[in-house]
């Protein structure tokens, strides 16, 4: 009788080693799909807000593109301003990359489909949301691919996008890669860069989607060794590869935040000229900036060297804003450094009466509220929308939080949505503008 409660006992403390197992173990999925939802769900909050659709996106499930990948292709496009983009295979991305566009106020994207029911459904949307102008649909059967390939061909027969779908596309600054479907055969998203590889511009990126399956990981790899191209892979819900053409002197394009005006304006000796002479001859407290360009680590670099208060950044939520936070700390100017960010949200205070209703979003007003007494503001943001007043509100929303003799500087006096909003600040509030120096409106309000 007691061996048996012995192997009684023995088999009860198993048991309950096995429950707490399965227990640590599930818990552990629950947390990790959890965080996945929220991602997805956070994403998909940012994408909506960054959007300028009348309508919703169709469903971003299944094998459509999922927001986070659909976000940071909407912050790119937005922040980087490709000329020329290439996609492979319509839906949910062609929209968002028109919308992208679109704000920007330049740029084309051409759009390869091979089916004529998704084509039409996303020829449908553009329609409806006015974004026909920004997009090349083209829909074509597919055809058979000879060129080069990671699948021989032995077993299958290998189609790709018609060649005539290609037809007049060159100078591409970034191409997405989002189909055609796996069924077609394998590797069936290979061909992709053998038929645009001479059809890049210096610098170009390639986006491969769903590199969480072992074929487009192997593809992308294979364009990296075989392309040149530089690659990173990001943990997305379903995997994206990044791939940088090589420029062409053979080396490999790097975005270094001080050497690109990738954001808005770029720095040359002009702009740093004029903010080095503001600098020393001016006793200032707190400098705003809106916006975030290769100018931002430039002030911040200035100030610091004179000792000339604080720089405060107010910029759109964005991964450039997160890789300018590295880069501050990287270079020991925290001290002088503060990035807010912040959303666009609906502001009617004071427009042009041309305005459009939709265009009239600003940076909340909570957040601007909370700013000190500033002495001098630079504005080079956030991102035109397409229309000449995107920047208008940065005088009026903190115009109360002007110091006295303080200076108000917007950036790019060769644009002509710069001088539009300049003229409309002079007119609105009677101020002068001192326009000698290259590429700066100088005001004194």
């Amino acid at each position: 009788m007691e061996n048996i409660e012995s192997q009684f006992q023995i088999l009860t403390e198993q048991l309950e080693s096995v429950r707490k197992e399965i227990m640590s173990k599930s818990i552990k999925d629950l947390i990790i799909v959890q965080n996945r939802i929220y991602s997805q769900v956070e994403a998909l909050t940012w994408l909506s807000q960054a959007l300028m659709l009348f309508g919703s996106l169709p469903p971003l499930r299944g094998w459509a593109a999922s927001p986070d990948v659909l976000l940071r292709l909407h912050e790119h496009i937005r922040f980087q301003k490709p000329k020329v983009v290439v996609e492979c295979g319509s839906g949910s991305s062609t929209l968002v990359i028109a919308d992208a566009l679109r704000q920007n106020g330049q740029g084309v994207l051409i759009s390869l489909e091979h089916s004529d029911k998704f084509g039409a459904q996303t020829r449908s949307l553009l329609d409806r949301e006015e974004l026909t102008p920004w997009v090349d649909l083209r829909i074509a059967d597919l055809e058979l691919w000879a060129g080069p390939h990671m699948n021989s061909g032995k077993d299958e027969v290998l189609r790709w996008y018609s060649a005539s779908s290609l037809v007049g596309i060159k100078d591409v600054d970034l191409l997405f890669v989002d189909g055609p479907p796996g069924k077609t055969c394998k590797y069936a998203r290979y061909p992709a860069l053998p038929a645009i590889a001479d059809r890049l511009a210096p610098n170009a990126q390639i986006w491969m989607d769903d590199t969480v399956r072992q074929e487009e990981t192997d593809i992308a790899k294979d364009w990296a060794e075989n392309y040149g191209c530089s690659l990173e892979f990001f943990s997305l819900e379903k995997g994206l590869g990044v791939l940088t053409s090589a420029l062409p002197n053979g080396e490999l394009a790097v975005d270094e935040l001080s050497k690109t005006p990738a954001f808005n304006v770029g720095l040359d000796d002009a702009i740093a000229s004029a903010f080095e002479a503001h600098i020393k001859s001016r006793s200032l407290g707190v400098t705003l900036q809106f916006g975030i360009s290769s100018v931002t680590l430039h002030l911040a670099e200035a100030l610091k060297s004179e000792n000339a208060g604080k720089l405060c950044c107010v910029a759109e939520p964005s991964e450039l804003l997160d890789e300018l936070q590295l880069e501050i700390q990287k270079r020991g100017l925290e001290s002088v450094v503060s990035l807010i960010s912040a959303p666009l949200e609906a502001w009617n205070y004071l427009y042009p009466d041309s305005t459009d209703l939709a265009l009239k979003r600003w940076f909340d007003a909570e957040t601007l509220e909370q700013l000190p007494p500033l002495d001098w503001v630079v504005v080079d943001g956030p991102d035109w929308q397409a229309k000449p007043y995107t920047r208008y509100p940065a005088l009026p929303s903190v115009l109360d939080k002007l110091a006295q003799n303080a200076e108000v500087w917007m950036l790019g006096s060769e644009s002509q949505q710069v001088r539009s909003v300049v003229n409309a600040w002079c007119s609105d509030y009677s101020l002068t503008c001192d326009s000698s120096s290259s590429r700066i409106f100088k005001l004194k309000v």
